[in-house]
C-alpha cells in the first residue's frame, strides 16, 4: 500500500512540474496561491531535494512561500531571464545573498563547468540549503561562502529567518563576518 501511495504522488509530483512549466509565463491573480496551498500534498512537508521547473534542483520546504514559488518557476522570473543574456559559458559570477542556492543553481548552470560561481549566504539555516541544493546538482565549480557582503571588513550583527513549523520566524541575533574580498 505504501509503494502505492509512493508512487501515485511521483505522479502527481511530475503532473504538477509539468502544469508549473505551462502557466511559468502566465500572469494569473491566484495561481500562485493555488500553487503554495497544493504543495505539501505533491510534494510533500519538510525540507527536502526537488526538481524545479527551471530545471535545477532545490534544497526546500514547500511549506516556505518562496520556496515553492521557486519550484514552480514563480519566484524571480525577470531575474533569471535578465541573467540569461548577461552570463556566457565560461564566465566567473557572484551571488550575494543566496537564499537556498535557486539563482546559484541557475547561474551555475548557464556558466557550466568551465564557470564560477560564488555564492554569499550568512544565515547558517539557508547557507546548509545552499550546500545541499549544490551537491544535489553536482555543481562542483559552485564556491559558498558563510559571509555577508558589505562596505568595510568587520562582524555584521543580523537576525536570521529560521524554519519553524513550515513558517519562517525571526530567532536571537547573530554575528557573521563581512569581508571585502573573497
Amino acid at each position: 500500500m505504501r509503494a502505492r501511495r509512493v508512487a501515485m504522488r511521483n505522479y502527481v509530483r511530475r503532473i504538477a512540474l509539468k502544469a508549473g512549466q505551462l502557466v511559468q509565463r502566465v500572469r494569473l491573480r491566484g495561481v500562485p496561491r493555488l500553487l503554495y496551498v497544493t504543495g505539501p500534498f505533491v510534494i510533500g512537508n519538510g525540507l527536502r531535494v526537488v526538481d524545479t521547473v527551471s530545471g535545477v534542483k532545490i534544497t526546500a520546504d514547500v511549506r516556505d512561500y518562496p520556496s515553492c514559488m521557486m519550484i514552480y518557476g514563480r519566484y524571480a522570473p525577470e531575474v533569471v531571464t535578465i541573467l540569461k543574456f548577461l552570463i556566457n559559458l565560461g564566465d566567473s559570477v557572484v551571488d550575494v545573498g543566496a537564499h537556498l542556492g535557486y539563482i546559484t543553481s541557475n547561474m551555475a548552470t548557464m556558466v557550466g563547468p568551465a564557470g564560477a560561481v560564488h555564492s554569499l549566504e550568512p544565515d547558517p539555516q539557508a547557507l546548509m540549503q545552499v550546500e545541499m541544493t549544490i551537491k544535489a546538482n553536482d555543481h562542483h565549480w559552485v564556491r559558498v561562502f558563510g559571509l555577508a557582503a558589505g562596505d568595510r571588513e568587520g562582524e555584521l550583527r543580523f537576525t536570521p529567518l529560521r524554519h519553524s513549523a513550515g513558517l519562517r520566524r525571526w530567532h536571537g541575533p547573530t554575528t557573521r563576518t563581512c569581508r571585502r574580498s573573497v
